[in-house]
C-alpha cells in the first residue's frame, strides 16, 4: 500500500499530466471536457490518480473509447452517448473501477437517539 507521500506525488503528477494534456491539445473541447471530469475525478477520488498516470493512457486516447462505444451504438448513421455513458467509458478506460470506493467501505456508526432527546416544538398557532 502507498504511502501519503507516494499517494501526494502521485496526486500531484496526475494532475500536472492531465493540464499538459489539457494545454497540448490547442482548445480541443472534448480534451477541455474530459480533463475537467478528469480533475474533479481525482480530487473526490484521490487514490484514483496512480490510474491516471499510466503512460499509456491519455485523454485522446480515451476520447477514441467513447468513439468506438459509440459507434457500436450507431443508429441511421448517428453514433451518441449521454455523459453518463462517456464519462463511465472514460473511467473504464482508465481501468478505474468505478464500484469501488474506500470511503464509503468504512462502516459509520450513528448514535440512536432517544425521543425524549429530540428537539421538537411546534405549537398550533404556527401550523395556521
Amino acid at each position: 500500500m502507498p504511502n501519503d507521500k507516494d499517494a501526494n506525488q502521485a496526486y500531484s503528477k496526475a494532475i500536472a499530466k492531465i493540464e499538459a494534456e489539457i494545454a497540448s491539445s490547442k482548445g480541443a473541447s472534448y480534451a477541455k471536457a474530459i480533463g475537467n471530469f478528469l480533475l474533479q475525478h481525482i480530487n473526490a477520488h484521490p487514490w484514483d490518480a496512480a490510474k491516471i498516470l499510466d503512460e499509456g493512457k491519455t485523454i485522446k486516447g480515451s476520447f477514441d473509447a467513447m468513439r468506438k462505444v459509440a459507434e457500436k451504438q450507431k443508429v441511421a448513421g448517428y453514433a451518441f452517448l449521454t455523459d453518463a455513458e462517456g464519462f463511465a467509458t472514460v473511467i473504464k478506460y482508465y481501468g478505474i473501477d468505478a464500484g469501488a470506493d474506500p470511503v464509503q467501505e468504512q462502516s459509520v456508526v450513528v448514535p440512536e437517539r432517544k425521543a425524549s432527546e429530540i428537539d421538537f416544538n411546534v405549537s398550533l398557532d404556527d401550523l395556521l
